[in-house]
């Protein structure tokens, strides 16, 4: 309006409040070029409350809902939700340039679905599988038929199916494992574990990693002995050990225990918990959960335990919380809270709870979702709608629930999928698959 913009419309205000306060206390009266202005401009207290607060705004130390949005923020407190249709909108504050504080609002749109299939989806992940430079998604079945869905870069999806040897792909992980410059696919699943080569031209070639025949439920891609081959790492259910494979460079992996305790693994992660240059093993377990130093050796794994709470963990991240440069662990559980567990740096943790809530929680991710710097968490639910959990940057987090439906969601994964640069989430469900655009508004 008028070519005025918001920044020279504060500056305005910040003069207007600073010459009124000025002129109330006498400082204007000696300067003659405004002696008669000021000497016509009323002395109430009350039009001087109104010029402090002029200066404040125009100066960017107040804005506009700042300070009822500081009393709701000074306390977890319940849940916010806001349901309008089909969109979901979270109040959130992120930080200005300038000093000051501006109001944005985080969207959530209508659930875009990536197909009609019913996919009875356990593990989905993201990536450009034909180099095209769009992400597609891949899905990993339970009884269904898996695909990867091809983006035609339209707002649509193409399904392309992958013969996986198993009717229950349980997880699934994406990695060039074979150097030649196309992703692969490696599938743990309910009979022998197999990572199907990708042709280049959307089909699939199958190679087993082992003659094993194990109840996997977990499986990455890292190179846990530093010798610059991807090795393929899994956790396996109910009586069945862990194993890493070690990539013998020739298409064969030889087995290799991570530990001779079976602990009913449903979620495994990697990470150098002890910064001593070996990729650590932590296991969510239907019981307590571990955490497996790597000596390095190639056979020797020593077990930590992480707490003694006896969770149900389906899921497992890590991330550095606080800012202490050491990696702390989230555990997102089924029935029981979530929490993350602060790296002590003595080869133990200290339980924070990430909210009060209990939830059936199969998907958790971190990651800074709204952009202020601290790292918030997201999770997929078992018949509950998803939330994702704002980091108030003191330990405590804020809950926002997604959507109002609820589809069962078993893999969740975090990425700005249609390259706005904000980060969107995907999910895989129990019926159909869908994907959450997130944007900003003023």
């Amino acid at each position: 309006m008028l070519g005025i913009t918001w920044l020279s419309f504060n500056v305005i205000l910040a003069i207007a409040g600073i010459f009124y306060v000025l002129d109330y206390f006498g400082f204007l009266r000696t300067i003659p070029l405004v002696n008669t202005l000021s000497g016509k401009m009323p002395r109430n207290p009350v039009f001087l409350m109104g010029a402090i607060v002029l200066v404040a705004v125009g100066m960017g130390w107040v804005s506009v809902g700042s300070v009822s949005d500081t009393v709701d923020n000074e306390s977890p407190g319940p849940e916010v939700t806001t349901d309008i249709k089909d969109q979901q909108t979270v109040n959130l504050e992120e930080k200005s340039g300038g000093g000051g504080w501006s109001e944005k609002t985080l969207i959530f749109t209508n659930a875009h679905e990536i197909h009609s299939y019913n996919n009875d989806t356990k593990s989905m992940k993201v990536a450009d599988m034909n180099n095209d430079g769009h992400l597609d998604v891949i899905a990993g079945n339970n009884g269904q038929i898996d695909c990867w869905y091809e983006n035609n870069s339209d707002g649509t999806f193409t399904a392309h199916e992958i013969n996986i040897n198993s009717e229950w792909a349980n997880s699934i992980a994406i990695y060039d494992l074979n150097n030649d410059g196309y992703l692969d696919i490696i599938c743990g699943t309910g009979g022998v574990n197999s990572w199907y080569e990708n042709n280049g031209d959307g089909t699939f070639t199958p190679h087993d990693i082992h003659s094993h025949e194990k109840d996997t439920q977990a499986i990455k891609v890292a190179d846990m002995n530093k010798d610059g081959h991807p090795d393929i790492i899994v956790g396996n259910a109910f009586e069945y050990k862990n194993y890493w494979y070690e990539n013998n460079s020739d298409g064969t992996f030889t087995a290799h225990e991570i530990h001779n305790n079976a602990k009913n693994t449903y979620a495994i992660e990697l990470a150098d918990l002890n910064n001593d240059g070996y990729l650590d093993y932590i296991a969510g377990n239907g019981n307590e959960n571990y955490w497996y130093e790597n000596s390095g050796d190639n056979t020797k794994f020593t077990a930590h335990e992480i707490h003694t709470n006896p969770d149900w963990t389906k899921s497992v991240d890590v991330a550095d919380m606080n800012g202490d440069n050491r990696i702390d662990i989230l555990i997102g559980n089924s029935g029981y809270k979530n929490c993350w567990y602060e790296n002590s740096g003595d080869d133990t943790f200290h339980e924070h709870e990430i909210h009060s809530k209990s939830e059936y929680t199969r998907s958790l991710k971190v990651n800074d979702i709204n952009n202020d710097g601290h790292l918030d968490v997201i999770t997929g639910v078992n018949n509950d709608s998803n939330y994702f959990y704002e980091n108030n940057g003191n330990n405590t987090f804020t809950a926002h629930k997604m959507h109002s439906n609820k589809k069962r969601t078993y893999s969740i994964e975090v990425i700005d999928f249609n390259n706005d640069g904000i980060k969107d989430i995907i999910v895989g469900n129990w019926d159909t698959n869908n994907w959450y655009e997130a944007d900003f508004v003023h």
